[in-house]
């Protein structure tokens, strides 16, 4: 590959990982208020979907630190954070459906870290 277009994808797997460590931030910031009670007595959420918040979270950390060590494995694990939270939403949480809206920011940053990422080789 040609050095221009080289340093093109740097540049861009750069920009991809600081918009991932600001979805990080934010996405912190969702799980410290979700988790730590007190609780919200009207929620009718059972304790499986509330274990599934911090398991997410966890999964998603887990593709943050891959993401920066080799960007198509964090993408990989992004995308399937992805459909992990799909299928919690529709089929755990009670109150769920705009999350599946929340998250398509992080399934196309863990695309585009998997397409940016086999280009460079």
């Amino acid at each position: 590959m040609k050095p221009k277009k080289q340093k093109r994808q740097r540049t861009a797997l750069t920009i991809l990982k600081v918009l991932a460590t600001f979805a990080a931030i934010f996405y912190f910031w969702v799980v410290l208020d979700e988790v730590i009670p007190p609780y919200d007595s009207n929620m009718y959420e059972s304790t499986l979907g509330i274990i599934m918040i911090p398991v997410l979270f966890v999964f998603f950390m887990v593709g943050y630190v891959y993401m920066w060590k080799n960007s198509f494995l964090g993408g990989l694990l992004f995308t399937l954070w992805y459909i992990g939270l799909v299928c919690v939403s529709l089929f755990i949480w009670v109150h769920g459906n705009v999350t599946i809206l929340a998250g398509l920011p992080i399934l196309q940053l863990g695309i585009l870290l998997m397409i940016f990422s086999r280009k460079k080789r």
